[in-house]
């Protein structure tokens, strides 16, 4: 169903409860719940040497020139929430939440100019470069409006702070998966969403081998980390190696974390006990009930 004519639906009593499209959530601000979907959405920066992305300070430069609380409002309507780490912070740590256990944020909500600054010159010395116009980078997203408008903030925004030059190049979504699978990208926008609940899911990505290590992010002390963690029998040492790997591979600059999808939803308050999962099936019917 469309989820427009689902909302419509809702306001006729003939759903008990419905997704929210984002333009839709100012007209139902009190009543709307949020709810994570287990997905994050990022930015892959190939690093295969084909483009100045192999330089590590440029990665950091991009990573602390993007304001991402100005990116989920223009994009988002602000639901989702800015992606300052990688690893959704609700799955499941050893005793509470990952994100409870282990606190991060990689790169300020707001950004860092300066700092993005100071990473740029240190790479334009490496990189032989004079001017940082010449430093010159391709952004590859599908061929929606949306992704134009997330496409534009990010390229407005890199080059307002830092000054480089970011093309958008928008193509069709089976073509931006294949130009991904084959590594023939500079900037992607891409994203996760978890296939069980633990940060393997999410940091299993980008082992040196791993199919779905599409930037050619190639990291010893990653791989070494991620071993503990898919060999270690002490739950809270794998766990202390995940979070070690999130750090090294975010101080890497390897992507470039936007934001972490929440979903708007109305409920019929007669439902009692419905949940929202950001895992599996989306909705739990286990302990749901319809109260009179």
């Amino acid at each position: 169903t469309d989820p427009y004519t689902a909302v419509n639906m809702f306001e006729n009593g003939e759903l008990d409860f419905v997704d929210v499209p984002s333009d839709l959530v100012p007209e139902y601000e009190d009543q709307v719940q949020l709810y994570y979907d287990g997905a994050d959405d990022f930015l892959k920066l190939n690093m295969d040497g084909s483009n100045p992305l192999h330089n590590k300070n440029l990665r950091l430069a991009i990573n602390y020139a993007i304001n991402r609380e100005d990116y989920i409002n223009i994009t988002t309507n602000g639901i989702f929430d800015a992606g300052t780490r990688y690893v959704l912070p609700i799955v499941a740590g050893v005793e509470k939440k990952y994100g409870e256990e282990y606190p991060y944020e990689a790169f300020p909500v707001q950004g860092d100019v300066e700092k993005a600054k100071e990473y740029l010159n240190k790479a334009m010395e490496e990189l032989g470069v004079s001017d940082p116009s010449e430093i010159e980078l391709e952004f590859l997203t599908t061929d929606s409006d949306n992704s134009r408008i997330q496409a534009e903030v990010i390229q407005d925004q890199l080059q307002r702070n830092l000054g480089i030059v970011v093309n958008i190049k928008q193509v069709p979504y089976k073509q931006r998966l294949e130009m991904e699978d084959k590594r023939e990208f500079e900037m992607v926008f891409s994203g996760w969403a978890p296939d069980y609940d633990d940060p393997y899911t999410y940091l299993g990505l980008f082992i040196s081998d791993s199919p779905y290590n599409q930037i050619s992010y190639k990291s010893e002390k990653y791989d070494e980390l991620m071993r503990i963690a898919s060999t270690s029998q002490d739950p809270r040492e794998r766990m202390d190696a995940m979070f070690e790997a999130e750090k090294t591979l975010l101080e890497d600059g390897a992507i470039v974390p936007l934001q972490m999808r929440r979903v708007a939803w109305l409920k019929n308050p007669k439902v009692q006990g419905l949940v929202k999962s950001y895992v599996g099936p989306r909705e739990d019917y286990v302990f749901a009930d319809i109260v009179e």
